[in-house]
């Protein structure tokens, strides 16, 4: 796993050492390090992290409860597979709870709500990789949903979107230059400043079956649709393979 991709900042946003080492897994899950089906050995994890195995297990069911993995008696921590079918639920869960957080958003959105997200959309300008622009993507997302000010639909979308954003990064390693296109966000804040909240619900829901259509139609072009499996493409490209790349 590599271990790099953690800045001594961000490692020291974290209370303790199993919220950083969940973080790291769920990273390397991300990226596909770690492919589905493959079982996450914890004395190999504790090694890494030069820890007991204490705290790898604590970050291992942190994980399960996230739907990453799997923990089976006699196999132990399995990491989930994808499916296409997984991905069309989670996506159709995300646009329920999407289009109820904008129906409670009225009468809640401040100034400080749209700023947030016009700093974040500041921060998806120049996507370096999309584990990178996954986290701003997810962010910008969440502060919306938290707009709403209903703290238990906030916290099922933050679980959900851990699922989502497997797929997501499928999806933005396929067609890369989806990143370069936010008009999508830039038109949710637009509606959000006019009022404008049942053209908002319509919009969201159509930017999330263009995503589905996106990976479809990639997957097609590459031969890829029947059958796929998923664990072909990973690991990803690096963030150094990727600035390689124009898009």
């Amino acid at each position: 796993m590599n271990t790099k991709i953690f800045t001594l900042g961000k490692i020291q946003n974290y209370k303790n050492m199993p919220d950083l080492i969940t973080e790291a897994l769920k990273d390397a899950i991300l990226q596909g390090e770690y492919k589905g089906g493959v079982q996450l050995k914890q004395d190999e994890i504790a090694k890494q992290f030069d820890v007991s195995l204490i705290p790898v297990r604590e970050a291992l069911i942190q994980l399960e409860g996230k739907g990453l993995v799997n923990c089976i008696r006699n196999k132990g921590a399995i990491v989930t597979r994808l499916s296409l079918k997984e991905m069309h639920e989670l996506f159709e869960l995300r646009r329920v709870l999407e289009v109820g957080s904008a129906y409670l958003i009225k009468q809640q959105v401040e100034g400080e709500h749209l700023n947030k997200l016009k700093y974040i959309l500041e921060k998806m300008n120049k996507p370096a990789h999309p584990l990178i622009y996954c986290r701003y993507y997810r962010l910008f997302y969440q502060v919306l949903c938290d707009t709403a000010a209903n703290a238990e639909l906030s916290k099922m979308y933050e679980n959900l979107f851990v699922r989502v954003e497997r797929y997501l990064m499928y999806i933005y390693h396929l067609v890369p230059e989806l990143m370069n296109e936010r008009s999508h966000q830039e038109k949710i804040v637009a509606l959000l400043e006019n009022e404008q909240y049942d053209a908002l619900i319509t919009h969201m829901t159509s930017h999330i079956e263009m995503l589905e259509t996106s990976l479809f139609k990639a997957l097609e072009a590459r031969n890829l649709r029947d059958a796929f499996d998923w664990n072909c493409l990973l690991p990803f490209r690096t963030l150094e393979e990727m600035s390689e790349i124009e898009y």
